[in-house]
Formats: C-alpha cells, structure tokens, sequence
C-alpha cells in the first residue's frame, strides 16, 4: 500500500511569501553552480536534449508546440565557460536569430567564438535522421 504524498500549500503567486521563498531558493544557486563546475577553465561537452512528454496527437494541436524546445537554449549560457562544448538537439531547426541572440547574450565572448564551441543537430521527427548544421559549429 503506497503512502499519498504529503500536500504542501504553495504561497499565493506574488506574495511576499513567494518572493522571500524564491529569495531563498535564488541565494542557493550560486553554490550549487560552482558545486556543479568546480573547475571553470576544465574542458566539458554538455549535451541538451530537450524533452516533450506529451502525446503526438496533443502535440499537433498545440500552437507552437515546437517552440517549448527552446527553452532550454538559456544552456547556451554554459558557453561563457571557456573550454565547454554544447551539443543541443531539437526536433525542428532552431532560427538562426535566436541563436545569435542567445550567443550575444554572453558577457565578454564574442558569438563567433561561441557559435565555433556549439553544435546543433535537427532531428526530423518524422524520421529517424538527424542532420547537423556545420555551419553553426564550424564543421568540426
């Protein structure tokens, strides 16, 4: 016989309580990031594969569904660390504009160098090929 999970009340969106909670929860980050990465300057592949859980019948009527990919591509990020690599695979291409715009987002790394350490591969979702875009890693 399995136990229900305990209910915890969330506090009301935007109240003081939420805010002082997500203080908290923020404060913890920074610790935790460097716990993650002790080494900044150590050489690391990060491989993004964001996920959609819903069924594909769903899936198509959902608006923009393709979109959700995207979020994760704040992990584009992990690029200002200088000897990371990322690979990030998505169903669909992602637009050359918010990839620029996430890449120019970096603080003091110019996108070129950026784009050079970042792989992209598109994966039809109809098939089972995935084909990579060397232009946006420099063919390597």
């Amino acid at each position: 016989m399995s136990e229900a999970a305990p209910s915890i009340a969330a506090p009301e969106p935007g109240s003081p309580t939420e805010l002082a909670a997500f203080r908290a929860l923020q404060s913890r980050l920074p610790d935790l990031f460097r716990k993650v990465f002790p080494d900044p300057r150590a050489p690391r592949t990060v491989v993004i594969i964001p996920s959609l859980s819903l069924d594909q019948d769903v899936m198509a009527r959902v608006t923009g569904a393709h979109h959700y990919e995207e979020r994760m591509l704040c992990m584009l990020m992990l690029l200002k660390l200088p000897r990371t690599r990322i690979v990030y695979v998505t169903s669909q291409p992602v637009s050359e504009e918010i990839i620029d715009y996430y890449l120019h987002l970096l603080p003091g790394i110019p996108a070129t160098h950026a784009r050079q350490r970042l792989t992209l591969f598109s994966c039809a979702v109809s098939t089972s090929k995935c084909n990579s875009d060397d232009r946006r890693h420099g063919g390597a």
